[in-house]
């Protein structure tokens, strides 16, 4: 017999050994067969060994043997299932890739996210091929396995080769289907390497997304908006859509009023999806001054903040506050256009308006206007604004019915508030010493106690 067969061997006595009686003498012979696998594992041929063990003993069998009471055995069948789950090596990668079936060939790509991708072995004739996976229907699997590999950092070393990006050009010609299997491919990319999108970009791929922004079909449109928020961390991607004036095709999309051929609700979504899209690219600094400087987008989402309700109403205020939120210390032109898109909103009674919504019963509503409030707070003009506010202070110091984390919430606002510089200076007594008070507590639990405090200083 051949030496390279004799793994075969082994194989045939453990698997009559496993139908055996568990003498001493069986789980002894059991133990050299299993031996013997792992060996063979090592120093013969990997796949062939691989198969040929689990087409003949099950991994169930295996794990099961693991409870067995010989200590021998155990260590035997621990070793082996190690060897069996021991990450696929690039040489094996190599030798299967061209497999002539394209499910061996889908599997052997699919294996690649088990090897050490830091290492200089990736074939540049993997890329094109990854790609070609995700034509036709049984798409997922494909898309999953494009996914993976476009989350690592360094991506674009992997399949965005100069191979690659005439299959993925072909892809996205094929139907819209295949065009979003792509989409949502580079968007994943992009939101882990901003080397993704310059390459996009100067192969016009990207173009092809900003075109669809305008696309006369609801659903290319639909798909677009929902993508762009994962792209936005990229800020080559946002200098990019910029000057392409996606801004304000964006802020056509604000607007809630009919579409030829769509209900109103999915008119809505649109809105939705492009306040959403508003609030992540505008939490970059440099955007947003870009984005007060063209105008349009910022006033279709003042104008829409004065008259939305319900979900459209939600996002206003939440988009609002991934406009505030912002490093410390915060630019002076950055907080001086963020004062000017305060001042317009709600005819400028914006606050008002999310003390209102603090004392409504809508927890989400309460939550973004608490937090709203809450990054006023880091701004020189909205620490004014706050602190010269009568119903601010009233409100801060009244007993409030809001559940255990919006009460945490408004406490950390009082006492954020206490701590700012000028607390002394522009908070007046007895608002002053009732929050100091209330902020001198460890816990929110304080402000069930606020109308005690308050008719002790009356």
């Amino acid at each position: 017999m051949e030496p390279e067969n004799d793994y075969k061997v082994a194989i045939d006595e453990a698997c009559e050994l496993l139908q055996s009686a568990t003498t001493p003498e069986a789980i002894k012979e059991l133990v050299k067969a299993f031996d013997k696998l792992s060996d063979y594992l090592t120093h013969g041929p990997f796949l062939e060994v691989f198969e040929a063990i689990l087409t003949n003993i099950a991994f169930s069998t295996l794990f099961s043997l693991l409870a067995a009471p010989d200590n021998r055995l155990i260590v035997s069948v621990a070793n082996l299932t190690q060897k069996l789950l021991e990450p696929v090596t690039w040489d094996m990668i190599h030798e299967k890739f061209g497999h002539p079936h394209p499910k061996v060939k889908l599997m052997v790509l699919s294996q690649i996210l088990r090897c050490d991708l830091s290492t200089d072995q990736f074939d540049v004739d993997y890329s094109p091929a990854i790609w070609e996976c995700l034509i036709g229907k049984d798409e997922d699997q494909h898309i999953n396995m494009a996914l993976n590999l476009g989350s690592f950092e360094n991506c674009v070393d992997f399949i965005y080769t100069q191979e690659s990006i005439s299959v993925i050009k072909k892809i996205m010609a094929i139907d819209y289907s295949h065009k979003f299997r792509v989409y949502d491919v580079i968007a994943t990319s992009i939101s882990n390497s901003d080397a993704v999108a310059s390459v996009l970009i100067e192969s016009n791929v990207l173009l092809s997304l900003v075109l669809d922004f305008s696309s006369s079909d609801p659903l290319a449109v639909s798909n677009c908006l929902n993508l762009l928020p994962k792209m936005t961390s990229s800020r080559t991607f946002c200098e990019y859509i910029a000057s392409q004036n996606v801004f304000d095709v964006i802020s056509g999309l604000m607007k809630t009023g009919e579409i030829d051929g769509v209900s109103y609700d999915f008119a809505k979504s649109f809105s939705i999806s492009a306040v959403q899209a508003l609030g992540d690219i505008a939490s970059d600094r440099e955007v947003l001054k870009s984005l007060y400087q063209q105008k349009h987008l910022l006033n279709e989402y003042i104008s829409l903040m004065d008259s939305a309700i319900e979900d459209l109403k939600l996002q206003c205020l939440s988009t609002f506050v991934a406009i505030l939120e912002k490093p410390i210390p915060i630019n002076s032109e950055i907080a001086d256009i963020n004062h000017t898109l305060f001042s317009k909103l709600n005819n400028g009674d914006f606050l008002q308006t999310l003390l209102k919504n603090c004392s409504g019963v809508f927890d989400e509503e309460i939550f973004f206007s608490l937090k709203i409030i809450k990054y006023m707070i880091d701004y020189p003009w909205g620490y004014k604004e706050l602190a010269q506010s009568q119903n601010f202070l009233n409100f801060l110091i009244e007993k409030s019915n809001l559940n255990s984390s919006l009460k945490e919430l408004k406490f950390s606002i009082i006492s954020f508030f206490v701590k700012h510089q000028d607390f002394e200076k522009m908070v007046p007594d007895p608002q002053a010493s009732k929050l100091k008070t209330i902020a001198s507590n460890d816990s929110h639990d304080v402000l069930e106690t606020i109308p005690a405090v308050q008719a002790m200083n009356l």
